[in-house]
């Protein structure tokens, strides 16, 4: 017998942030580690060669993989904010104006999109697995190649140069 996993936060969200944070903060939940591509999503944040956003990193993650990962990149405006509690959602993701997934293994209905949506949150994630059949291109989010920095550092680019798209591609969800 399959136990039914719930989403606590897709079952109690109810707000919806009234606006966008200042910088810019985009989040990344579920944990940090080679399979979520990690090492893409701080590769990617390295190119941006800006300052005016954030990147928070919620969930577990291997302190030897992200020590590696973050090498040469110490001095980016990145959080890694460690594990959290399924009750601790709605908190965090009212700390978040879009939502960087950029997994590298496929998954065919990943929870992060679930949770991401209850709380109106746009997501720029990897065209693999289940994310297309939730992610609208250039309506409620963003997909790009799986493990292409450059890709994802352009679609961040897109946000954070047009932060009224955040807002418009919240309302598409």
């Amino acid at each position: 017998m399959v136990k039914r996993q719930r989403s606590y936060i897709c079952e109690n969200q109810k707000s919806v942030k009234p606006g966008l944070h200042s910088p810019i903060v985009i989040g990344n939940i579920g944990g940090a580690g080679y399979y979520k591509g990690t090492h893409v999503l701080l590769d990617a944040i390295s190119m941006l060669e800006r300052n005016d956003f954030i990147l928070k990193v919620f969930g577990k993650y291997d302190q030897a993989y992200i020590k590696v990962a973050m090498k040469g990149k110490e001095k980016l405006p990145i959080e890694f904010l460690g594990p959290y509690k399924y009750e601790d959602l709605p908190d965090i993701l009212s700390q978040i104006d879009f939502m960087a997934l950029p997994s590298i293994c496929n998954d065919t209905a990943p929870q992060t999109i679930f949770e991401s949506y209850s709380a109106k949150i746009p997501i720029i994630a990897s065209d693999i697995g289940g994310f297309s059949d939730f992610i609208k291109n250039n309506v409620n989010g963003f997909l790009f190649k799986p493990a292409d920095a450059a890709e994802l550092a352009d679609k961040i680019c897109l946000f954070l140069d047009n932060p009224a798209k955040i807002l418009n591609f919240s309302s598409n969800i």
